[in-house]
């Protein structure tokens, strides 16, 4: 969903101990129903467990949002480490941050999944949980599902070469994803120019630090360290990086290949291109 299509208007959100913000139509939403903890019942229908480790868990269900059937998913953010209660009392929680990136991405006319609702739960002065709804973007499929399945030469280098372009348009902006890999970038379903893509998982993206050249190259890293040779192959992952440097940008084609090379030596050990 783009900002284009739809504009929210926001209301406060409140229900037993927690309190925060929503869609109008969300109000009626009751957090504390969803079993985040019931290992029993969060993978039965109406729910479908997403994902769960110590600190996150996601569950999607049916909703009906002023009068029509929506997928949505609910995420909690389980507050357990003592630090980061502590930087909760001086820094907006997690969710807070994806709620307001999500909406601001949506203003900058990138597609996103549309942020619902944005909660969090205190135990005194600390917070212990915090809550972010968001409305799911299916059909769309994650980019590695599409490129493993489309074999056909043309269309796969429409697909990186528009992505490539996107993602330096979204650098131009001002905006720096700290996990951009092909499992949170996604298009549609079907081959279609010209090729929307969704960003997916923003509670770690930053705005006004992709101006840094060591966060271009970082981006560009973990794109192509989540894509094996299944995904991309070598000549692919070359056109991907000149398709983001653009023609004006290409005598600095390899001074880039430097960096994104010279971080993945750091962090894995071996070059990704």
């Amino acid at each position: 969903m783009t900002a284009q299509e739809y504009i929210p208007e926001v209301i406060p959100y409140k229900n037993n101990v927690l309190k925060g913000l929503c869609i109008k139509g969300m109000q009626t939403l009751d957090l504390l129903s969803i079993p985040f903890d019931d290992t029993s019942k969060r993978s039965q229908p109406p729910w479908r467990l997403e994902k769960s480790t110590r600190s996150r868990c996601t569950i999607s269900f049916e909703f009906i949002l002023n009068g029509e059937i929506k997928r949505i998913f609910a995420k909690r953010y389980k507050t357990w480490r003592w630090l980061k209660k502590l930087e909760y009392l001086f820094h907006p929680p997690k969710a807070f941050r994806e709620w307001q990136a999500g909406l601001k991405l949506l203003e900058m006319g990138i597609t996103t999944p549309q942020p619902l609702l944005y909660a969090v739960e205190k135990k005194g002065v600390f917070v212990k949980n915090n809550y972010l709804v968001t409305l799911s973007i299916e059909p769309n499929i994650p980019l590695s599902e599409s490129l493993t399945h489309i074999k056909e030469n043309e269309k796969r280098q429409s697909i990186i070469q528009s992505l490539g372009s996107f993602i330096s348009r979204v650098h131009d902006m001002n905006f720096y994803h700290d996990d951009l890999s092909v499992e949170h970038i996604y298009i549609p379903p079907e081959y279609c120019e010209p090729i929307k893509f969704a960003l997916i998982d923003l509670d770690n993206c930053r705005f006004g630090a992709a101006g840094l050249r060591s966060y271009r190259a970082i981006n560009l890293f973990q794109i192509l360290r989540s894509a094996d040779e299944k995904i991309l192959n070598p000549d692919e992952r070359r056109m991907l990086v000149e398709s983001y440097l653009g023609k004006y940008k290409k005598d600095k084609y390899n001074d880039f290949i430097h960096q994104i090379n010279a971080y993945a030596m750091r962090k894995e050990g071996r070059k990704v291109i």
